[in-house]
């Protein structure tokens, strides 16, 4: 057994999102351990369903104000916070001044964690010359949800390969549930409503496939800036009776042991915790080749296609609706992967 650590982990928002639900899933696996285990999050308390999972986890979370525009008050607070802690290593999620900023000034074992494409952090000069700074640094790793986005970073940062770790998004594993057949072939989407995740292509790939297969229907699970328009797109192009909207789910695992294909239909993406949680539940993919999805679907487990190709995607759904013996054994292989990001063991590799 290793030596006891005092852990803070830094996260600029508690807002419902992938990286926040990756911290939660961390978390709950190292309060588990012998370490001393603290949550900073760099904002007021926000009510939703992460704070309130945090705080019937029992976590010690420590929420610290921080102002709309970029200032030293702000760093000040973090900073006071951290300090007083004394933490003997740091993992920053999200923040992309302060936590780094305390990071470099205090040379504390720090590792960042990168959880959407590259060039969206890096694209400003002062946060650039900030990483390149902090990549110089002995106590300081950089790593990202995949290997893509890894590779992605290193060719920003004018930086080696190997100067770039991977550690994966984790996801909550649970026992092997075989899907139930049913008359209608359930597809299934969990994402917020946000132009990266093109849910307009998804739902005119979908009109291609109510033509081909009758009994196909759609889920979307979420919420966001474009679910009304995407509400009137559906009801504009005939299928309010096939495509249902069900807001945000906080019983994901539910709705996707009740459903018989995931899909994805983003022109982004980092490590999708989506598909992670498909693949837990041994649901077959249909994905946009994007980011770092190829590493977690391949032929055995799923089908990908171009982004923005409406065409390709629908085809794709079509195949799985078609077949259910493939959809039966790209589950089962979904299932198999999942355990390769099970939450307890990329825990480890972040205490490594």
């Amino acid at each position: 057994m290793g030596k006891k650590k005092k852990i803070a982990i830094v996260i600029a928002t508690m807002n419902v999102g992938g990286a926040q639900k990756v911290i939660i899933d961390i978390l709950r696996q190292l309060l588990k351990t012998q370490h001393t285990v603290r949550l900073f999050v760099h904002e007021d308390k926000k009510e939703n369903q992460f704070t309130k999972e945090l705080d019937s986890m029992g976590a010690d979370v420590v929420y610290i104000h921080r102002d709309d525009r970029v200032s030293w008050k702000s760093y000040r607070g973090l900073s006071s916070a951290l300090s007083a802690y004394c933490p003997d290593v740091v993992h920053i999620h999200l923040d992309l001044i302060y936590a780094p900023l305390w990071s470099l000034l205090h040379k504390k074992r720090t590792v960042f964690t990168i959880h959407s494409q590259p060039y969206r952090i890096f694209n400003k000069k002062g946060i650039s010359a900030l990483f390149k700074m902090l990549m110089k640094r002995k106590h300081f790793t950089l790593t990202g949800v995949s290997q893509q986005i890894s590779k992605e970073a290193a060719q920003l940062l004018k930086v080696d390969i190997s100067c770039v770790k991977t550690i994966c998004n984790p996801v909550q594993t649970v026992d092997f549930m075989p899907h139930e057949s049913r008359e209608k072939v359930v597809f299934v989407n969990v994402a917020r409503f946000s132009p990266i995740k093109n849910h307009f292509l998804l739902i005119k790939s979908f009109k291609r496939v109510k033509e081909a297969c009758k009994t196909a229907v759609l889920k979307l699970a979420g919420d966001g800036q474009l679910l009304e328009e995407c509400r009137c797109l559906v009801e504009e192009m005939g299928l309010s009776d096939c495509v249902t909207f069900l807001g945000n789910v906080t019983d994901v695992y539910t709705l996707l042991s009740q459903a018989d294909v995931f899909v994805l239909s983003s022109d982004s993406e980092a490590m999708p915790i989506s598909i992670l949680e498909a693949m837990a539940c041994a649901l077959p993919v249909v994905s946009t080749r994007v980011g770092g999805v190829a590493e977690l679907v391949g032929e055995d487990n799923g089908l990908l296609v171009p982004p923005k190709d409406e065409v390709a995607l629908a085809n794709a759904m079509v195949y799985m609706a078609d077949d259910a013996q493939f959809r039966y054994r790209c589950g089962e292989a979904s299932f198999r992967r999942a355990a390769n990001f099970s939450a307890e063991k990329i825990a480890n590799e972040y205490l490594t």
